[in-house]
């Protein structure tokens, strides 16, 4: 190999050796900032307590986040001689204390979402339901049910703070749902345990994405839609944080039910 041919050689190969390695550290550095640009928006989306929003059809307003949104299902029947052991026995209690009251959410291993209702071994399937669920015929309703029970709360929890909608926003939600036109069921206190420590929780979970009922058989069809929270970003897992309540708002034809009682509930899942 003539002198040119080494000289040549070697100034290639010192060329070729130095772009690699510049490219080595751009890789290196732009791997970093994109994990750093990821942590930082998964922690700022993980501060995201609570959303809202519409199925397609607009006949299902889904309210969700990291605490009930309306209210603990019959912390309304407690007395106040009961209410009052409750506070004094523990000061001050928290959302766990009610968990009897939720209905919790489960994804199980042969992707088939199921739910664990409260007094399980003592209700028929069909209006287990019934027990987190709600009939508003007007605004009146819609106040005297979440605005006692919010004071309730209140009285009982350890989180003054949380942002349970007071009585401008229930009269704003009524106008909202158009109840002068439509009648409106509650479920309420659903939730889905999303374990992590950061992620955007909206819309994640279990969605109620339609219904259908069957005046004739007097039935409410559910259609469930579980939307999985361990997708993965761009690198960091975005799986969510601990409980996630979700109170479904159903609309429905006015005064196509009078009474909740003789509703059965069935449940289909995609």
């Amino acid at each position: 190999m003539s002198k040119n041919s080494k000289r040549n050689f070697w100034t290639f190969f010192s060329l070729g050796t130095w772009l690699w390695i510049q490219s080595s550290i751009l890789v290196g550095v732009g791997g970093y900032l994109i994990y750093v640009y990821d942590v930082q928006n998964q922690q700022e989306l993980a501060k995201i307590s609570e959303y809202r929003f519409w199925n397609d059809k607009k006949n299902v307003l889904t309210f969700e986040g990291e605490y009930p949104r309306f209210f603990i299902d019959n912390i309304n029947k407690l007395t106040d001689e009961e209410l009052k052991t409750k506070i004094d026995s523990k000061k001050p209690l928290n959302f766990n204390d009610f968990r009897d009251q939720y209905v919790f959410v489960y994804e199980d291993h042969v992707n088939k979402n199921q739910f664990l209702f409260k007094k399980k071994s003592q209700e028929s399937e069909n209006n287990k339901q019934l027990h987190n669920t709600y009939l508003i015929k007007n605004k009146q309703d819609l106040v005297d049910l979440i605005i006692p029970n919010k004071q309730k709360l209140f009285s009982t929890t350890d989180k003054p703070d949380v942002e349970i909608l007071d009585e401008k926003q229930v009269n704003e939600l009524s106008k909202t749902i158009d109840l002068s036109n439509k009648d409106a069921i509650i479920l309420n206190n659903y939730v889905s345990e999303l374990s992590g420590s950061w992620g955007d929780r909206r819309a994640k979970g279990l969605n109620l994405v339609d219904f259908n009922f069957n005046e004739n058989t007097k039935t409410i069809e559910l259609k469930w839609k579980f939307e999985d929270y361990r997708k993965k970003s761009a690198v960091v897992q975005a799986i969510g944080y601990d409980d996630w309540f979700k109170s479904y708002v159903l609309l429905i034809d006015k005064n196509k039910i009078n009474n909740l009682d003789d509703i059965k509930f069935t449940s289909t899942f995609s």
